[in-house]
């Protein structure tokens, strides 16, 4: 498969998975993320952490205090949902709630598992800096697994 080809998949994907997911605030008072493929493969600035923060609308700092992967309602993908409770606000305007969701593809449910490229991955108990921006109604990591780092 040719670059042109491979990217354009990776496009496709990416609008694939943005229509799959649940997206901004939610009536329990948790602001969904989601995850976005593909930014970090097209865009080589992602590597650069001063880019990665300037092109973000919030910059948040929070402890994982859940990591759960499941299937969607007809059980043709598999996503992962990862809480955070945001203990500091290091851009952007504060959420109704500290709870963040991260919604990303892929994951393991019912020992099937789904790995899609470039997607950030979570352990319960980390401490993380999440980057994202809003787009449009909904909110999106910024340039993939660079949009996401964790903290000593």
């Amino acid at each position: 498969m040719n670059r042109k080809s491979f990217l354009a998949l990776a496009v496709l994907g990416i609008i694939l998975v943005a229509g799959c997911v649940q997206q901004g605030q939610t009536s329990q008072g948790v602001t969904v993320v989601r995850g976005a493929g593909g930014q970090a493969m097209l865009d080589g600035k992602c590597a650069n952490e001063a880019y990665v923060n300037e092109i973000s609308d919030y910059v948040v700092k929070g402890k994982i205090t859940n990591v759960e992967s499941k299937w969607n309602s007809d059980k043709t993908k598999i996503f992962t949902y990862t809480d955070i409770y945001i203990d500091e606000y290091a851009k952007g305007e504060r959420f109704e709630s500290n709870k963040l969701q991260i919604v990303t593809p892929g994951g393991c449910a019912d020992g099937i598992c789904s790995d899609v490229e470039d997607q950030p991955t979570f352990t319960k108990g980390d401490f993380v800096q999440v980057r994202f921006h809003k787009s449009g109604d909904e909110y999106v990591v910024v340039c993939g697994f660079n949009g996401v780092s964790k903290i000593p």
